[in-house]
Protein backbone atom coordinates (compact mmCIF):
# COMPACT_ATOMS: atom_id res chain seq x y z
CA UNK A 1 0.00 0.00 0.00
CA UNK A 2 2.66 2.70 0.76
CA UNK A 3 4.33 1.58 -2.25
CA UNK A 4 1.87 2.34 -4.85
CA UNK A 5 1.53 5.79 -2.65
CA UNK A 6 4.71 6.52 -2.96
CA UNK A 7 4.49 5.88 -6.80
CA UNK A 8 1.36 7.37 -7.31
CA UNK A 9 3.08 10.77 -5.22
CA UNK A 10 5.79 10.64 -7.32
CA UNK A 11 3.70 10.34 -10.70
CA UNK A 12 1.66 13.19 -9.77
CA UNK A 13 4.81 15.45 -8.46
CA UNK A 14 6.21 14.90 -12.79
CA UNK A 15 3.06 15.70 -14.12
CA UNK A 16 2.87 18.69 -12.30
CA UNK A 17 6.61 19.75 -13.52
CA UNK A 18 5.84 18.88 -16.95
CA UNK A 19 2.74 21.34 -16.81
CA UNK A 20 4.67 24.18 -15.51
CA UNK A 21 7.66 23.46 -17.97
CA UNK A 22 5.03 23.11 -20.75
CA UNK A 23 3.37 26.49 -19.55
CA UNK A 24 6.47 27.62 -19.75
CA UNK A 25 7.35 26.71 -23.43
CA UNK A 26 4.23 27.77 -24.69
CA UNK A 27 4.75 31.39 -23.43
CA UNK A 28 8.05 31.83 -24.54
CA UNK A 29 6.86 30.20 -28.36
CA UNK A 30 4.15 33.06 -28.01
CA UNK A 31 6.38 35.63 -26.71
CA UNK A 32 8.42 34.79 -29.79
CA UNK A 33 5.87 35.23 -32.25
CA UNK A 34 5.04 38.44 -31.05
CA UNK A 35 8.29 39.87 -31.16
CA UNK A 36 8.33 38.48 -34.36
CA UNK A 37 5.08 39.74 -35.57
CA UNK A 38 5.95 43.02 -33.91
CA UNK A 39 8.93 43.83 -36.14
CA UNK A 40 6.56 43.97 -39.09
CA UNK A 41 2.84 45.22 -37.92
CA UNK A 42 2.30 47.54 -34.84
CA UNK A 43 2.46 46.37 -31.55
CA UNK A 44 -0.90 46.36 -30.72
CA UNK A 45 -1.53 44.57 -33.82
CA UNK A 46 0.99 41.97 -33.01
CA UNK A 47 -0.36 41.61 -29.76
CA UNK A 48 -4.14 41.00 -31.16
CA UNK A 49 -2.68 37.87 -33.34
CA UNK A 50 -0.52 36.13 -30.85
CA UNK A 51 -3.31 36.44 -28.48
CA UNK A 52 -5.95 35.21 -30.98
CA UNK A 53 -3.54 32.46 -31.86
CA UNK A 54 -3.33 31.70 -27.98
CA UNK A 55 -7.15 31.38 -27.62
CA UNK A 56 -7.38 29.17 -30.53
CA UNK A 57 -4.78 26.98 -28.96
CA UNK A 58 -6.28 26.87 -25.50
CA UNK A 59 -9.87 26.34 -27.48
CA UNK A 60 -8.28 23.33 -28.94
CA UNK A 61 -7.23 22.13 -26.05
CA UNK A 62 -10.69 21.99 -24.08
CA UNK A 63 -12.05 20.87 -27.11
CA UNK A 64 -9.95 17.66 -27.29
CA UNK A 65 -9.78 17.14 -23.59
CA UNK A 66 -13.53 16.77 -23.94
CA UNK A 67 -13.49 14.31 -26.88
CA UNK A 68 -11.27 12.50 -24.84
CA UNK A 69 -13.87 12.32 -21.35
CA UNK A 70 -16.27 11.40 -23.42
Amino acid sequence: MRRATARLGGSMVLFAVAGVVATVGLCLCLWGVYLYLAVTLSGALAALLTGLAGLLMAGGMVWAGQRISQ
